[in-house]
This record gives structure tokens, sequence and C-alpha cells, in this order.
């Protein structure tokens, strides 16, 4: 029972300890420093907030290294509560603003510095098929890592959610990536909830400090049992 005790402390820790390796980008994320009220609405292009510079709307976010093209742009539904969300999304479980593309035939995300490795996840809602290319080179350039198709997956929730339900998929690769490639996805394809290091969408914050306080528990009660364990034989010898 210690054994099983021990292995479960230690990947829970485990566990912890690699979601520091991932970043994640969900992109109702956005608020107004002053209002409160999510600023990612209808045509705001993410541009370079999550390398810590500005989208279109003046916003500042995040330095993960990670710019996007021009196309890359977020739209709200009616349900953000923004005043301009029209967008007809449904189903996302991150909220009411997505990412699409509006433009071009292919759209690019770019991780500088170091890159990212092991995969690349998301939720996605696709009324089309699309294809996403990881390379290991700037702006879709050097070695193909992996390719991944995205097949039509919309059940219109309602009449006005034509992008409903938004499903998680994701890919592993060998080597280290620094971008993909977005193909045939203008108006076709809903995004949110990239996840760079992982081919597994990664999991809400309240989900891994769960994660982790169940290891120090379970820590704890192998030590404490330790103890008591060394205490009670010492008292056996010393009687």
């Amino acid at each position: 029972m210690r054994r099983v005790l021990q292995l479960a402390a230690l990947g829970a820790v485990l566990t912890f300890a690699a979601k520091a390796d991932v970043v994640e980008m969900i992109f109702d994320g956005l608020v107004s420093p002053t209002t409160g009220v999510a600023l990612l609405a209808d045509g705001d292009e993410v541009q370079n907030y999550f390398d810590g510079g500005e989208d279109s709307y003046g916003n500042t976010g995040p330095n993960y290294g990670v710019t996007f093209s021009d196309d890359a742009t977020t739209y709200s539904n009616a349900e953000a509560g923004n005043g301009t969300g029209t967008a007809p999304f449904g189903g996302d479980p991150f909220g009411d603003t997505a990412l699409t593309f509006v433009s071009g035939g292919s759209a690019t995300m770019d991780v500088a510095g170091s890159g990212f490795s092991n995969g690349f996840s998301f939720y996605y809602s696709a009324d089309g098929q699309s294809t996403i290319s990881i390379w290991d080179g700037p702006g879709g350039s050097g070695d193909l890592l992996q390719t991944l198709t995205l097949t039509v997956n919309t059940s219109a929730c309602t009449p006005s959610e034509t992008f409903c339900p938004f499903t998680p998929l994701g890919v592993s690769f060998t080597g280290v990536a620094e971008s993909v490639t977005f193909g045939n996805t203008v108006g076709l394809v809903a995004f949110d909830d990239f996840t760079l290091g992982s081919d597994i969408p990664a999991t809400s914050e309240p989900g891994a400090l769960k994660m982790l306080g169940l290891g120090l528990v379970c820590l704890l009660a192998v030590s404490r049992k330790r103890r008591k364990l060394q205490q009670d034989t010492g008292r056996r010898f010393e009687s």
C-alpha cells in the first residue's frame, strides 16, 4: 500500500512539473483593465499579443514568444457580454471567444527562440476539411515535422451556432518546432486553447493544482506512516 501511495504521489507531482513546460493560449483571456470586459472580440487580430506585444486593439499580453500572421483574428458570440459578439460559435469549453483565419491560403503561427517540442493540441470546430503542418523553421520553413488533418465535426447546435461543438485534437512529433501553418482554414475552422508542448489540450489550472495537492498529501501520509513505524520499532527494542 505504501508503494502505491508513493507512486501516486510521484505521478501527481511529475504531472504538475511537466505542466510547467507547456504553454496554453486561451483566446478569452483578454479583458479591459478598466471595465473587465473581454476585448478579444469581433475583428481583433492577435498579432504579437502572445509575444509580450500588442494585439490590434492595443492590449498587451504574456510573453510566450508566439506571434500570428495578420489574418489570425478573434471573434466572440453574442453570449460574450461585450456588446459586439456576433460570431456563430457554440459549445466552446473555454468561453465565448474563438480564433479563426479570415484571409489568405495559409495562416502562420511562429514560435521564436527555443521553439516547442513534444506536441501541439487545441480545440476546434470545422465546417470543411483543413490541414495543419508543424515545421522546424520559422514561417513554415525547414523540415516538416508533422501534419494533421482536420475533419468536419460541426453539428450546428442551434441555428445561430454554425461552428459547434468544439472537439479536442492533438498530435505528437519528434524535434523542435518553430512554426505551425494552417491550410484551407479561412472561413472553415474556429479554434481555442492552443497548447504547445503537449498532444493533449492542457487541463485547467484548478485541475493541475488539485493534482499537485493530491501528490503532496500522499507524500505527507507516507512520511508520517514511515516515521510512526520507526518510532514503534524503536519502542519494541527499548522494552
